[in-house]
């Protein structure tokens, strides 16, 4: 695949990033998670989120950027977090594991196909940070 340009690029690291995670964990079954908030500390409700990506077997997390520890993560994007008028005084931002189910009621995204596009970006973004090794044999040819 031809280089990612910057249009594409900015798509998927701020609007369309829940699609790449997906996309991403379509291919490798890695843990979706999003850079946010849990206002009561659970999960059955909305939460604050500004970020989603996915979770390697390493612990590190990849978006359209490359690879991040999670505290990284959280340091990027906590400025888009206590932007909104929403975020409570005492939030406490968190990297939050996100299940499909958890992924469409928390985010209010459709978890449905993704679409060819962004699987290509996912497959680039994965052998551009030669992550093969980290997949589970019968998921190596993405």
């Amino acid at each position: 695949m031809a280089s990612i340009g910057d249009t594409v690029r900015r798509q998927y690291f701020l609007r369309d990033c829940w699609k790449l995670a997906k996309a991403c964990h379509d291919l490798t079954g890695w843990t979706m998670v999003a850079v946010g908030y849990v206002p009561d500390g659970s999960l059955d409700g909305a939460i604050g989120w500004a970020h989603v990506a996915v979770r390697l077997p390493d612990g590190r997390c990849l978006d359209m950027n490359g690879l991040h520890e999670e505290g990284d993560l959280i340091d990027l994007y906590e400025p888009f977090l206590i932007d909104d008028p929403s975020y409570p005084a005492d939030g406490i931002e968190q990297v939050i594991e996100l299940s499909l189910d958890q992924f469409h009621i928390v985010l209010g995204m459709d978890p449905r196909d993704v679409g060819d596009e962004v699987l290509e970006i996912a497959r680039s973004l994965i052998s551009t940070h030669d992550l093969y090794s980290l997949l589970p044999c019968s998921t190596q040819d993405v």
